[in-house]
């Protein structure tokens, strides 16, 4: 699992605002590895979940933020 900060404010609304902040092994899928050349794959978060006492509250359906087209 990724290292994970996390912030949640009580909004004026009624509702939460969650700020998560997720330590992980990124890759875009366009760096080339040095020795052999050969691109390596992306990878990156897909979907994020969040649960109170064990109980899936919400979740989150990630994807990148730009990505080249070949």
């Amino acid at each position: 699992m990724a290292s994970t900060k996390m912030k949640i404010k009580k909004s004026k609304s009624g509702g939460y605002e969650v700020m998560v902040l997720a330590k992980h092994p990124m890759e875009t899928g366009l760096r080339k590895d040095k020795k052999t050349g050969d691109k390596v794959p992306a990878h990156y978060i897909q979907t994020m979940e969040f649960a109170v006492n064990g109980e899936m509250v919400a979740q989150a359906t990630l994807a990148p933020v730009c990505r080249r087209i070949p």
